[in-house]
């Protein structure tokens, strides 16, 4: 079956702008080809009318945690919200996850760090058909030294050979791209150079995973904050920084240069704060603290020219994260094209998704109004494709699992909650 979604305006990545009244053809989940104006109908055809709309790629999420999205409650220790959730639950809430991720014109997430098979099953489910949902990159379980950041929900390693053995039995388990956790942070204590924040990973054990990753042509993802941890992170040849507080402009440049992009996961490191998440209040001050080195990182990035790419972590929303970007000084072409193909980009997945060109995934994001004019318009998501699919996204719910406790849904696109 070949579907055309035809009389929109279509952005284009390259150019950051909308070209008027096109036609986009496609056929066995492609995109065949772009054409101005209507395109001539044939026996084999279905017509879609988004006439007048918005047509932006698909959204791409370079940080995810679809089990773990906005657990409320203290998170770590005996009784905290990751040992009191069942294998059956995270998997409900990964499904719902899925959902409200596709429902937002969210077509393709990078899992950056699940335990269990549940992100192997949900990956195999939705290239099956089983339910909707985004395609999905994988990490399986991260990587942290013994006793580290986030180690109860990973694998524990503490030299370079133990890295170099735990990255190929990861590659082995099937996962499309590696997460380490490299820094511990908010801490009570200050380092040297005034952060709270304690450097985890060495470098070279930083670099014996990439040596391991690259070997296989697959990427590195790191959680990393402070100048040490950053410092290291550079100069071991890693891919993607996600979250990157206290980066400075030399650091920064350094990127540039070596080609590393930032995800910075302001929303998530907002609102994980909020008391909504009932975190407490010395989670909700220490996290608080962190804030300005956020700030200060992206300010440094763009200054720079660092490329950036979207990602929520557990607790942040997409359209959120893009508009706090904005208010921090990108502008609404650059926060689409991080959405999209930077995020493709990202995870080395833009021969297939991050743009809408022929030869690529029809996967699209129809909006009812135009994004440049304002981000809220991503709020107006009229229709979503993945794989020529169309879906109406009122139908992308699970009204059974509505309660906060399984769920917080999206805060308002305006509040930033200071």
């Amino acid at each position: 079956m070949r579907r055309v979604y035809f009389g929109s305006n279509v952005f284009h990545c390259q150019s950051k702008r909308f070209e008027e009244n096109m036609s986009i053809i496609c056929t066995d989940g492609r995109i065949e080809a772009l054409v101005r104006g209507r395109v001539q109908p044939a026996p084999d055809m279905e017509f879609v009318d988004i006439s007048g709309k918005w047509t932006i790629p698909g959204l791409v999420n370079v940080h995810e945690h679809q089990t773990y999205k906005r657990l409320v409650g203290p998170l770590f220790g005996p009784g905290g919200s990751f040992f009191q959730v069942t294998e059956a639950e995270l998997t409900m809430r990964a499904v719902r996850s899925a959902l409200y991720a596709l429902r937002h014109g969210v077509t393709t997430v990078f899992e950056a760090g699940a335990r269990g098979d549940v992100p192997f099953a949900m990956r195999r489910s939705i290239e099956k058909g089983f339910f909707p949902g985004p395609r999905m990159y994988i990490a399986g379980a991260a990587l942290s030294i013994t006793g580290g950041h986030g180690c109860e929900l990973c694998h524990e390693v503490d030299t370079p050979d133990e890295m170099r053995r735990q990255v190929r039995l990861a590659f082995k388990q099937g996962v499309d791209g590696i997460k380490l956790l490299a820094s511990e942070e908010p801490v009570a204590e200050s380092n040297a150079y005034g952060e709270p924040v304690i450097a985890e990973l060495s470098e070279e054990m930083i670099r014996a995973a990439v040596e391991e990753a690259h070997r296989v042509h697959r990427r590195v993802f790191i959680h990393g904050m402070g100048v040490e941890q950053l410092t290291r992170s550079i100069r071991g040849g890693v891919d993607v920084i996600h979250h990157g507080a206290f980066l400075n402009r030399e650091m920064a440049r350094q990127m540039r240069e070596q080609g590393i992009t930032l995800v910075p996961t302001l929303s998530s490191y907002r609102l994980t704060a909020h008391p909504r998440f009932a975190r407490g209040e010395t989670w909700s001050r220490e996290h608080r603290a962190l804030w300005p080195a956020f700030d200060a990182a992206v300010q440094a990035a763009l200054e720079e020219g660092v490329s950036i790419a979207i990602g929520t972590d557990s607790v942040g929303d997409f359209r959120h994260e893009m508009q706090m970007l904005h208010r921090r000084g990108m502008t609404r072409e650059d926060c689409l094209v991080a959405a999209t193909w930077g995020g493709a980009k990202a995870i080395g997945a833009d021969r297939i998704v991050g743009s809408i060109e022929a030869g690529k995934s029809a996967d699209l994001a129809v909006l009812n109004q135009n994004p440049l004019d304002d981000l809220a318009a991503l709020n107006s998501m009229a229709l979503v494709v993945r794989e020529g699919v169309p879906y109406q996204p009122e139908t992308l719910r699970l009204p059974a699992l509505s309660g906060e406790q399984a769920f917080v849904e999206a805060f308002a696109l305006t509040e930033e909650w200071m």
